[in-house]
């Protein structure tokens, strides 16, 4: 099967004709790549566990030294608190929404039956279809059975972000679920109806918009108006939906939305437990504690904050738009700066990673930018939270694990561009098809890549 992704070009949409999402079965890297994330997640994670093991047995170390987990007991929190709010969410009673309208009212679909089975429906869809990425896209399939149940086995069980989030039952479950349904479709599929997966993603969480960049920068404009316009009509017809339910109005459903997501962070003095986050926000809270609260009494903190990462998604967004870039480096690009970006994200968005590393293992040849990223990622699917920041007052301690990811993802946004090709588009371009695209897969394959 050629590796080589063509576009179909009908107008200013183009939707992929071949798979670029597949086994690998000829691809001479595939194996390799694959093998080195295993590798390192079979040292890294054991490792892990025998040190917090050791730091409470032998030292009676508690919380969070035991563990590179959230507190043991709140296991699946993320996910039984929210059916509790889902049940009471009446006027006078709970106006607290799960996030988003969507997600809410999915939830609110999940309280008609028992919050076990629930909860056991949403882990097995999402295990199956993590197992699934994994089998289909990340291994070989030229390898022996046993060797690729084996790898399979590693990337799922000793993953630190899906351990995380099963631990805490969140609801990026669902998100990951349409994600991959996207990428299924628009690389393996190469279907119109891409759009839909992604318009759930982003109105379930919003900052998943910034994935329409990967669709405009392969012109598909189409989806990407559509992917848009789903998003919002999929948030106000949820709204409706819980008006007739609750009995809000829609218009205070959404604002209660609002309410809900400006509470999430308890700021620079807040009790969040920052250890198990890796934005930028994070890594500034780190510093602000380091250096004695400094940062903290800056005016403005927070608007600078929010317009730096403005600035900065825009340099990643413009490098996507304008360059000539494989998919691989796109895709890696958008996802670490979707994660690195943000006011909050905990660490269970880490498992995001994983559609990059099946772009890459499927499509990119081995290039130095390539295996950095694949080392990268692999540090980021490793626990890492060892303690060595600890502050007096605070109830908790502060992992290295925060600046360690936010470093990574930080690498992940200048690593995939270092070394890519540097034919620039003009932005009329990205409505309008221009050119000899024949000449221009021609070059692409001429560099050996997709």
């Amino acid at each position: 099967m050629s590796l080589t992704l063509r576009l179909a070009t009908t107008g200013s949409r183009t939707t992929p004709r071949v798979p670029l999402l597949s086994s690998g079965a000829n691809h001479p890297a595939h194996g390799r790549l694959t093998g080195l994330v295993a590798l390192v997640l079979v040292i890294a994670t054991p490792l892990a566990i025998a040190f917090h093991y050791v730091a409470r047995a032998y030292f009676h170390a508690g919380y969070p030294w035991d563990t590179f987990l959230v507190n043991p007991t709140w296991h699946f929190n993320d996910f039984y608190l929210p059916y509790v709010e889902a049940q009471k969410f009446h006027p006078g009673s709970s106006g607290s929404m799960v996030y988003s309208p969507v997600l809410h009212l999915l939830m609110t679909a999940m309280t008609a039956v028992p919050a076990s089975v629930a909860f056991a429906a949403v882990v097995a869809v999402f295990l199956g279809v993590l197992v699934s990425i994994v089998w289909r896209w990340i291994t070989a399939s030229d390898e022996a059975w046993s060797s690729r149940a084996q790898t399979t086995a590693i990337l799922v069980l000793l993953s630190y972000p899906v351990l995380f989030v099963l631990d805490r039952g969140n609801l990026e479950m669902v998100i990951f679920i349409l994600l991959a349904l996207f990428f299924w479709l628009y690389y393996a599929r190469g279907s119109r109806w891409a759009w839909i997966p992604l318009a759930l993603a982003i109105a379930g969480k919003y900052y998943w918009v910034t994935l329409l960049v990967l669709l405009l920068s392969d012109r598909n404009v189409r989806q990407a108006v559509l992917a848009f316009a789903g998003a919002v009509a999929s948030t106000l017809l949820a709204a409706a939906a819980l008006a007739a339910t609750s009995g809000y109005s829609a218009v205070e459903v959404l604002r209660n939305t609002m309410t809900t997501l400006s509470a999430r962070g308890g700021g620079l003095r807040g009790a969040l437990d920052i250890q198990h986050a890796h934005t930028l926000w994070s890594v500034v809270q780190v510093l602000n504690r380091l250096t004695g609260y400094s940062i903290s009494s800056l005016p403005h903190l927070t608007t600078g904050y929010f317009a730096i990462a403005a600035l900065l998604f825009a340099l990643v967004a413009y490098n996507v738009l304008s360059r000539d870039l494989e998919p691989w480096r796109k895709v890696t690009v958008l996802v670490a700066a979707t994660l690195v970006l943000p006011f909050e994200s905990f660490d269970y968005t880490l498992l995001h990673l994983y559609f990059p590393l099946a772009v890459i293992v499927c499509t990119a040849v081995p290039c130095r930018a390539s295996r950095a990223t694949v080392w990268l990622l692999a540090v980021c699917l490793a626990p890492a939270a060892y303690y060595y920041f600890v502050f007096s007052g605070f109830r908790l301690d502060v992992g290295v694990s925060v600046l360690l990811y936010g470093t990574c993802l930080g690498a992940l946004l200048i690593v995939p561009l270092v070394g890519a090709g540097d034919r620039r588009l003009s932005w009329r371009s990205l409505l309008v098809w221009s050119g000899d695209e024949d000449a221009r897969w021609r070059r692409v394959e001429d560099r050996g890549g997709v």
